[in-house]
C-alpha cells in the first residue's frame, strides 16, 4: 500500500477484493513510487490461494514494470494528435480515397476549396468531381500510384458545388493497409486558380506589348 500510486490503490484494491471473494485470479495496472520518487507503471497478475476449508491463505502472482509500454503508447498518441492537427490546420486540401474513387476523410481546406460540407464529399467518388476531358488523368494517376506508391503533381480541375470548375495541382501517396484490404492513399489538393490568372494576365501583357511593338516597327521596315 504504502509505495501504490494513492490515486490508483482505491480502485486496485477494489477490484483485487473482488477477484478473491469470487476466487478468481486478477490483473491490474497501477503505479508505483520508486525510493528516488519516480512513478513507473506496473502490471500485476494474482490470485487467491485457498485452504480446504475455502478461506484464502496466501496471495501469489507477479508484478513487471510496463512502463516502456506506456512510453511507446503516450509517444504514439502524440504522434496521432499531431497529426489531426496538420490534417485540420493544413493550408492545403487533403482527401483519403479508395481505389474505388470513394472519398472516405477530407479536411477543412478542401472543403473550402470545392465549397462543399465534408459530410457531402464522403457521399461522392473523386470522378464525380473531375470533368471528362480529365479522366484520363485520373485513371493515369491511380494507374501510377498503384504501381509506384505516388502520383503527380499533375494539373487538373475539379467541380465545384456551383458547378464551376476549379483547377487545382494534385499529387497523392498511397497509404500502408492490410493485406488484403482495399488500396488506399492520401490525395494533396492546392488551390491554383490564383496562379492561373497571374499566368492569364502575363500572357495578355506580352501579347499587348508585342503587338504594340510590332506596329511601328513595320512601319519602320516598310519605311
Amino acid at each position: 500500500k504504502d509505495i501504490v500510486d494513492p490515486q490508483d490503490y482505491a480502485e486496485a484494491h477494489a477490484l483485487v477484493k473482488t477477484a478473491l471473494a469470487d476466487q478468481k485470479p486478477f490483473t491490474i495496472e497501477y503505479n508505483i513510487k520508486r525510493a528516488d520518487g519516480q512513478c513507473r507503471r506496473v502490471q500485476e497478475f494474482g490470485s487467491g490461494i485457498y485452504n480446504e476449508q475455502g478461506e484464502l491463505a496466501y496471495l501469489d502472482g507477479f508484478i513487471w514494470d510496463i512502463q516502456a509500454r506506456v512510453d511507446s503508447e503516450h509517444e504514439k498518441n502524440l504522434a496521432a494528435n499531431k497529426l489531426a492537427q496538420l490534417f485540420e490546420m493544413a493550408p492545403i486540401g487533403i482527401m483519403q480515397v479508395q481505389r474505388s474513387g470513394r472519398i472516405l476523410e477530407v479536411n477543412p481546406e478542401i472543403s473550402k476549396i470545392l465549397g462543399y460540407a465534408g459530410s457531402e464529399l464522403k457521399t461522392k467518388t473523386f470522378m464525380d468531381l473531375t470533368p471528362n476531358a480529365d479522366l484520363d488523368k485520373s485513371k493515369k494517376a491511380t494507374e501510377t500510384i498503384l504501381e509506384t506508391g505516388r502520383f503527380g503533381p499533375i494539373e487538373k480541375n475539379y467541380y465545384n458545388a456551383s458547378g464551376e470548375l476549379i483547377p487545382v495541382e494534385i499529387s497523392g501517396t498511397l497509404i500502408k493497409v492490410r493485406q488484403g484490404d482495399e488500396p488506399l492513399w492520401w490525395t494533396l489538393v492546392k488551390d491554383i486558380r490564383e496562379q492561373k490568372r497571374i499566368e492569364q494576365m502575363k500572357s495578355e501583357f506580352i501579347s499587348t506589348v508585342s503587338h504594340e511593338l510590332r506596329t511601328p516597327l513595320t512601319s519602320i521596315t516598310g519605311a
